[in-house]
């Protein structure tokens, strides 16, 4: 059995504690870290909010800490006497819908608090993404290198590290 995402949580604890306390410094050297969180537990919302809620109060943390939560279970669509389920899957259909554009939704965003999407990422997507958007902030014309922790069971791993290699080129080394 793993470990789960103790040390995550632990990096988060620390990272959101380092800034409180040390008048917004953070670890030494950290450029930007996004923390994807892959649950099958709708409360994961409220426990992960805590530190987004706190990343999101302080700058220093904001520009360089992100959390995003994919829900992978189907969520409840069960009627009952107050609501069909046909409503409450086009609640949810809706939440998903608005979360695909956090800018313009930012109500629903906002109530939500930690960037969500349903079902698994696209890991190849994300890191092209992150990839894209690191470059920018690093300024030498040294190889970029990203690095990718992880836990979680072997299917995981196995589509992190292809991730990783598709993400690799000339300007940016990805690594699990």
């Amino acid at each position: 059995r793993g470990v789960g995402a103790t040390p995550f949580l632990s990096f988060l604890s620390a990272a959101c504690n380092a800034a409180n306390i040390r008048n917004n410094a953070i670890f030494p050297g950290l450029k930007k870290a996004v923390f994807f969180w892959v649950s099958r537990d709708p409360q994961d919302f409220i426990f992960v909010n805590k530190y987004n809620d706190i990343i999101r109060r302080n700058p220093a943390l904001a520009t360089c800490i992100e959390i995003k939560l994919c829900l992978t279970k189907t969520l409840e669509s069960t009627a009952t006497e107050d609501v069909t389920k046909e409503a409450i899957a086009l609640f949810w259909l809706g939440v998903q819908s608005a979360l695909r554009k956090p800018k313009e939704n930012k109500e629903v965003a906002d109530m939500l608090g930690v960037p969500t999407q349903f079902g698994r990422p696209n890991w190849d997507q994300e890191f092209a993404f992150i990839s894209k958007e690191w470059q920018k902030l690093e300024t030498s014309d040294d190889r970029f290198e990203i690095s990718v922790f992880a836990c979680g069971n072997p299917m995981l791993t196995e589509s992190l590290e292809k991730a990783c290699a598709v993400n690799t080129d000339t300007n940016v080394m990805m690594r699990l």
